[in-house]
């Protein structure tokens, strides 16, 4: 794709994620897409077919993001997974806090928040079975990790914590190592 087609492309992206900050996707029509992104709506429909098709190259773009974040650290050498601190990142972003709050949520908020939890799934029990972990480890408490950290982000966004980042990793950190140390401790 050239520079030129990304850089509407991006344009594009940018505005719905600003325009689903203030009201339901919904509600949001390609023409205020548009306007937010200062394109015209021809060009629009030269990029995508509709609404649903941006949605879907936002989810896209996030995940490939999540996927491509650089890890600084990991299971096997510092007991620490080393996607949390990127998958935190993500769903805890200002920007990103529509997709986690329920009072916003909408059916396509529902679906988009669901596929980002899918990927933050995955990435934390890929990591744990790709580690020394793993078979000391049952699949319940792997899901129960993956799963724990999701409803962290989610009782985070609903309670409008004061806590930031770095925080809620120590928090979820010491939890996990928990997890993973108790969990052993029964299965040998």
């Amino acid at each position: 794709m050239d520079k030129r087609s990304q850089r509407t492309r991006d344009a594009l992206l940018e505005a719905m994620v600003v325009l689903m900050q203030e009201k339901p996707w919904e509600a949001i029509t390609i023409r205020e897409i548009c306007e937010e992104a200062d394109i015209a709506r021809s060009t629009f429909y030269i990029h995508f077919a509709g609404k649903s098709e941006l949605q879907e190259y936002g989810l896209r773009f996030l995940e490939l993001e999540l996927r491509a974040m650089p890890t600084s650290r990991s299971l096997d050498e510092d007991g620490k997974l080393g996607h949390l601190p990127c998958i935190l990142q993500i769903m805890m972003a200002p920007q990103h806090q529509f997709l986690f709050k329920d009072a916003q949520s909408s059916p396509a908020a529902s679906l988009a928040r669901s596929k980002m939890s899918a990927v933050a799934f995955d990435l934390i029990e890929n990591e744990i079975r790709s580690s020394r972990y793993f078979g000391q480890n049952s699949e319940l408490s792997i899901h129960f990790i993956a799963a724990g950290v999701q409803m962290a982000v989610h009782q985070w966004h609903q309670q409008s914590v004061e806590s930031g980042l770095g925080l809620m990793l120590e928090e979820l950190d010491g939890i996990i190592s928990r997890t993973l140390q108790d969990t052993r401790l029964l299965t040998s």
